[in-house]
């Protein structure tokens, strides 16, 4: 299966109790059409305020129990340098909203700029979670 692709029609061959069988199938992909699925740019990495924010692995996701989250790598030349925030750290809640993308920290604290600023709640890769509020003064 692995050599066709969405759209590609294929003879399946299949044994219903004593008799064979043969019929032609048309692949599709996970959506039900017959278009190749390319990588949504919700979930590729986003740039913010110099960071790179870029979707959590699905294996690290299992290991630490998450559903989504950003990774934050390049902090050091970043505006989130003066929180006190690691890189590798991952973003799973900003102010009790569940971030499951990269593209979610963006859109919140794009939000909470208005506002008074925002808690980001998160976890490492060792599995400890901390807090940093953004914006405060």
């Amino acid at each position: 299966m692995a050599r066709f692709r969405p759209g590609d029609k294929i003879k399946v061959n299949y044994l219903r109790g004593n008799t064979p069988s043969e019929v032609m199938a048309i692949l599709r992909n996970a959506t039900g059409t017959t278009g190749v699925v390319r990588e949504e740019p919700a979930l590729a990495s986003v740039k913010y305020e110099g960071a790179t924010l870029a979707p959590v692995p699905a294996r690290e996701q299992a290991k630490l129990g998450l559903e989504g989250g950003a990774k934050i790598s390049g902090i050091k030349g970043s505006n989130f340098r003066e929180t006190g925030m690691g890189d590798g750290f991952i973003i799973t809640r900003i102010d009790k909203n569940q971030v499951t993308k990269p593209a979610d920290v963006k859109k919140y604290l794009d939000e909470a700029r208005d506002r008074s600023g925002a808690l980001v709640e998160g976890v490492y890769p060792d599995g400890r979670k901390a807090y940093y509020p953004i914006g405060q003064e």
